[in-house]
């Protein structure tokens, strides 16, 4: 059974080739006309002028958002009850670069506004932003019908949207999830609980925030408390001794510096918590070799433990260097008594008892080193 349309076809095969036929030729139309140029690139309000060309002769709806959820195969594509939310963020989204339109064009994708005629149009609207943009356009007779439709199928698995110090954005089962500060939330244009609300629940900024969004709206507040490990404790207590700040990162978009100091008892000026600028300018930093710091990119654990494991090497070093040095000195000293003496058999039996027992001092002493010093010793 063929969609609804204006010209009465009711076989779906007939339909299809009907509608490719004009609206390649309304696309056509559009670019010799100059009307895409003339279209304000990666709106929505040029996707629907678009549609609206292409497949008003054929569907009243063309150029209007849809009012029925849709699906294709497996997957199902925006909510209706979410498209007009979801349809503001993709406006504010970037198109400056390659990927960012990329990324543009994706969202629009799993939006699908329209009840049919979907990719034609935003393929004409995909061209628009990289013509505006880099001056170039997708050569679509080159591209694989079959290879299209894979990836606008495998689209929606998107990464995690990083934004350090607010939050994290992803899709879900066709939905936008976001997880954040109250500023991240508000900036994304979500509506969220009074202040006065917030407060109380947090003890007047005792407790931190942080809230969950579907698709634009508000299911989930949290409240949370920082407490400090044992383990992180011991060891940022031995940096507070050595006299070492640090600048650190996080992915938690509440924690702050503060949180830091007070959950472990530190200085106020010890720990500096970078922000998604400062990271980001860190990263690009080229890596130069500076007597006076260092440069740490992974985990916190395995920065202390690192550090803990170079105090002990450094230790053993120190000891198994000083075990040698006095080895040599009483080779030196047995050498010295047995040219005097001329012949081990003339010396006094104390010096050789001293000897013994003060070899067999540093030898239990050493007893912790003794693979490493014998292997220097032999090899």
């Amino acid at each position: 059974m063929a969609l609804e349309n204006k010209l009465g076809i009711t076989e779906s095969p007939e339909l299809a080739r009907i509608e490719e036929k004009l609206s390649k030729q309304r696309a056509l139309e559009l670019f010799e006309t100059g009307t895409l140029d003339r279209l304000e690139a990666g709106t929505f309000a040029a996707l629907a002028s678009i549609h609206r060309a292409l497949f008003s002769d054929i569907y009243d709806f063309a150029g209007e958002k849809r009012t029925v959820n849709i699906a294709k195969g497996n997957f199902r594509f925006a909510s209706v009850m979410y498209l007009d939310a979801a349809l503001e963020n993709i406006e504010r989204m970037p198109q400056s670069t390659f990927d960012e339109i990329v990324e543009k064009y994706v969202e629009m994708n799993v939006v699908h506004p329209f009840r049919e005629g979907n990719g034609r149009s935003m393929r004409l609207w995909l061209d628009g932003m990289l013509k505006k943009a880099l001056g170039q356009v997708v050569d679509w007779s080159r591209v694989d019908k079959e290879d299209y439709l894979q990836a606008m199928e495998r689209s929606p698995v998107k990464d995690l949207e990083i934004h350090r110090g607010l939050g994290f954005a992803a899709w879900c089962d066709n939905n936008h999830i976001q997880i954040g500060t109250r500023r991240f939330l508000e900036q994304e244009g979500v509506a969220l609980p009074d202040e006065d609300y917030e407060n109380q629940h947090s003890k007047n900024g005792e407790l931190q925030i942080l809230y969950l969004a579907v698709s634009g709206n508000v299911h989930a507040m949290f409240v949370i408390r920082y407490v400090g490990g044992r383990n992180i404790a011991r060891s940022l207590a031995a940096l507070q001794q050595e006299n070492i700040r640090l600048l650190v990162t996080s992915l938690d978009p509440s924690l702050t510096a503060k949180h830091i100091t007070e959950a472990y008892r530190l200085p106020e000026d010890m720990v500096t918590l970078l922000d998604q600028e400062q990271c980001a300018a860190l990263e690009a930093a080229p890596a130069e070799d500076a007597p006076c710091c260092m440069y740490h990119q992974k985990g916190f654990a395995s920065l202390t433990g690192g550090l803990r494991a170079a105090d002990k090497a450094q230790n053993a070093e120190t000891t198994a260097t000083t075990v040698q040095m006095v080895s040599v000195l009483f080779s030196v000293a047995i050498a010295v008594l047995l040219t005097s003496a001329r012949s081990i058999w003339q010396l006094p039996v104390t010096y050789v008892l001293m000897y013994q027992a003060a070899w067999s001092a540093w030898h239990g002493k050493r007893s912790p080193f003794r693979q490493i010093i014998w292997w220097e010793r032999i090899g």
